[in-house]
């Protein structure tokens, strides 16, 4: 019997029997092309290791020390730009350097006794700045995916009103992972640690005045989703939302998220 014959007839009985088939039909040459896109990505990233970005910034801080048998509390939503540049390199020197500035309405409450003794809504600052050094590890046979073990130094300076002063510097170290899903997006996550080395935190409230300056550990979380731009995918767009933990022994933390727009050269 002649083979097409048979095979048409074969297909023929299948789609009798089965209504509508559909076959997933994977081509080598789109694996093909789809391999030497994530090639073309990686010596991309090798010649621009470059990154330069800048975009707007919005987190809600929730805050809760306790000072001298009085409780304050401190909610206020933030917004600010944030500029950052970073040397990404594969298989080579890891640099990042970047910069918060931020402004919001805190909205402050003292108990004492359980009573409160003192109400606010205020303007206030909070402001971030954070350099980082490491090492960025890729291997060869896997090119979509990286990791970046790095260390840190960086400090916050925090004033929701002129009677509510946070200041701390600060050691950091963690991980950075990102992984190139396709030619176009990458996805990744980072995790840190942070110990405070110098800590300063000021409360004057009616009676309640207190000095604190012990040290402290933190962590952050964020989980950035980035968009390779153009043909030569040499802008980006980068969402990143996070999660940060000022103060471990105490509920001081801040959820929020950043829309960048970075350039590569």
């Amino acid at each position: 019997m002649n083979p097409i014959i048979n095979k048409v007839t074969l297909l023929t009985a299948l789609s009798v029997l089965g209504g509508s088939y559909v076959y997933p039909i994977v081509s080598k040459n789109d694996e093909l092309v789809s391999e030497q896109k994530i090639v073309s990505i990686y010596k991309n990233d090798h010649e621009k290791p470059n990154r330069f970005y800048f975009g707007p910034e919005v987190f809600w801080v929730h805050s809760q020390p306790h000072r001298k048998h009085a409780k304050l509390r401190d909610n206020g939503v933030y917004y600010g730009p944030r500029l950052g540049y970073e040397l990404t390199a594969l298989n080579n020197l890891y640099l990042g350097i970047e910069g918060l500035y931020a402004v919001g309405n805190a909205d402050i409450r003292l108990k004492k006794n359980d009573i409160v003794i003192h109400k606010s809504k205020s303007f206030g600052y909070f402001a971030n700045a954070e350099a980082r050094a490491g090492y960025n590890i890729s291997n060869e046979n896997t090119k979509n995916f990286h990791l970046t073990p790095f260390l840190g130094i960086g400090g916050y300076w925090i004033k929701p009103s002129n009677n509510y002063v946070e200041n701390w510097l600060y050691a950091t170290g963690g991980l950075r992972f990102d992984f190139l899903w396709n030619d176009s997006f990458d996805f990744g996550l980072n995790l840190k640690a942070m110990r405070s080395l110098a800590y300063e935190q000021k409360v004057n409230f009616h009676k309640v005045h207190s000095h604190d300056h012990s040290n402290n550990w933190g962590y952050g979380i964020d989980v950035p989703l980035t968009w390779r731009l153009g043909e030569t995918r040499q802008w980006n767009i980068q969402l990143d939302p996070y999660f940060l933990k000022l103060n471990c022994k105490s509920s001081e933390n801040i959820w929020g998220g950043s829309l960048n727009v970075g350039y590569l050269f």
